[in-house]
């Protein structure tokens, strides 16, 4: 069963008007959601004493904010391109716990900077050139 998301204006309207002594069905239908997650929304205000989501469980982050300021710092002054794990390298130089190469990557994403790999172009060998000259020369 899915729930439907109650963004937090609406949650804000929706204590007003519960604190204003309307019932549980009219708030539902003025605010557009379902009577349930409306009165899930008053019992977690209830419990709580605020209307905005709960922090969620999850893996902490690698980077602190010091962190990543540090790694944009890198990259702005850096007046040649480095790659990323030369990045790498510099950001470990600073910190207690290294990060590996493709955390630095996944930072760097979340700035906007594009992770590409340089292609190599191979070098004509005296054969191409000669065959090229030959083909310009008939045309």
């Amino acid at each position: 069963m899915t729930e439907k998301q109650i963004r937090d204006y609406q949650r804000a309207q929706c204590i007003a008007l519960r604190r204003a002594g309307m019932s549980y069905r009219a708030i539902a239908e003025d605010a557009d959601v379902s009577r349930a997650s409306l009165q899930r929304s008053l019992e977690r205000y209830d419990e709580t004493g605020g209307f905005q989501d709960r922090s969620r469980s999850g893996r902490p982050k690698k980077l602190n904010d010091c962190n990543i300021r540090m790694l944009k710092h890198l990259v702005q002054d850096d007046a040649n391109r480095s790659s990323s794990g030369e990045l790498m390298l510099k950001l470990n130089e600073s910190l207690g716990k290294p990060v590996y190469r493709r955390t630095v990557i996944n930072y760097l994403q979340k700035f906007g900077y594009e992770y590409k790999v340089k292609i190599e172009k191979p070098y004509l060998s005296k054969q191409h050139r000669n065959a090229r000259l030959q083909w310009c020369l008939e045309h």
